[in-house]
């Protein structure tokens, strides 16, 4: 193999890897404005303005679409969290301000990440449960306790809040949201 076809190869895969991550963004826009049963390769050909055949190479069906669209999903998430709690070094400061986003510029994303989750439950094979909010969720919980009916119990009451602050009509103060958390874990700190 020549230098020229390895660059070519290279390049071929860099653009590969660059519409991929454009389709699922597109598929992101189309989940977040219109909800998850209506993200397929038809309408993110349309929302990216690519043929839907190029959506079908990389993408063979709905479901590995979904899939792929909810490991996008944690990935962004991830990112977002390191957006939204830039500066923050406490970990419940950190999960207060991720639910407060979720009440405000991130409504539309979190809804999304729900959806994808009940479509998990629904036995569609979709991300990880340890993915994303899950994750950050479980390690905060459990740096707080071991006891797992306790673990179980805080991370139910602050998933409720989460919940809450994405189905709510206001918006959240992370002040206010970490004052509900702390009043949660706390007790179940072990001493």
């Amino acid at each position: 193999m020549t230098r020229d076809s390895v660059n070519r190869e290279d390049g071929r895969c860099s653009r590969g890897v660059k519409r991929r991550a454009a389709l699922l963004s597109a598929a992101l826009r189309v989940a977040e404005n219109s909800g998850v049963a209506e993200v397929g390769l038809r309408s993110v050909a349309r929302e990216s303005s690519a043929a839907p055949s190029l959506v079908g190479y990389h993408f063979s069906d709905r479901a590995v679409l979904l899939d792929s669209l909810s490991r996008y999903t944690a990935a962004q998430f991830e990112a977002r969290v390191s957006e939204v709690t830039a500066g923050v070094a406490d970990r419940l400061e950190m999960l207060a301000a991720v639910i407060a986003d979720a009440s405000g510029a991130s409504r539309r994303r979190v809804l999304v990440e729900y959806e994808l989750a009940l479509l998990a439950a629904r036995g569609m094979h979709l991300v990880e449960p340890d993915l994303g909010w899950p994750r950050l969720l479980a390690r905060t919980v459990r740096d707080m306790t071991e006891e797992p009916l306790a673990v179980m119990r805080a991370t139910d009451e602050i998933e409720g809040l989460r919940l809450r602050a994405v189905i709510g009509s206001e918006r959240l103060r992370t002040r206010d949201v970490l004052e509900r958390i702390e009043q949660i874990l706390l007790p179940h700190q072990e001493l």
